[in-house]
């Protein structure tokens, strides 16, 4: 069985001989034909990727730019009125669940913001239990401030001689 012979040579021998060999090739006015097809695209011409990554960081830095200020907007105190409230904080008690608590009594803006400020600033494992008073118009940085160094509310009690305990237990209520 003989062996096949690749395409090229199969077309080579079947040409005649003046186009096999380049002395009997006749002299045509076509330029040489390359390999590469230089036949205009179909196809749109490319854009420059330039504004679209512009744009892109444009966005990026207005959305950083906006995240910064609601930052800000969610540390700033609630009211400028005074008032007091009074917060217990249990022991064990995490910074997620006293800055919920600190959000439902409306001394903080977000307890979003209250947690990613205790976590930035590391005092997540730092807040303390007990009770304080607290107030509205405090920043969030204030009640943090406040909650770590342990000031807890303290108040004198003087207990008159001769009551009883149930008679204690009513002024106390």
């Amino acid at each position: 069985m003989p062996m096949p012979q690749p395409l090229f040579w199969v077309i080579f021998w079947s040409l005649p001989m003046e186009f096999r060999h380049p002395r009997h090739r006749p002299q045509l006015d076509i330029p040489p034909v390359s390999i590469i097809d230089h036949t205009p695209s179909v196809l749109p011409p490319k854009r420059s990727r330039l504004p679209h990554l512009v744009a892109i960081i444009m966005l990026l830095f207005g959305a950083g730019v906006a995240a910064l200020l609601w930052y800000r907007w969610a540390l700033s105190p609630v009211t400028s009125k005074e008032s007091s409230v009074r917060v217990v904080v249990s022991p064990g008690e995490t910074a997620s669940e006293i800055g919920r608590q600190l959000a439902s009594q409306h001394l903080i803006r977000s307890e979003f913001a209250f947690g990613l400020y205790t976590q930035l600033h590391g005092l997540r494992s730092k807040l303390q239990a007990g009770g304080y008073v607290l107030s509205p118009h405090l920043s969030t940085p204030s009640i943090v401030e406040h909650m770590t160094t342990g000031k807890t509310d303290t108040f004198n009690v003087t207990i008159s001689p001769g009551l009883t305990l149930d008679e204690l237990k009513t002024l106390f209520e």
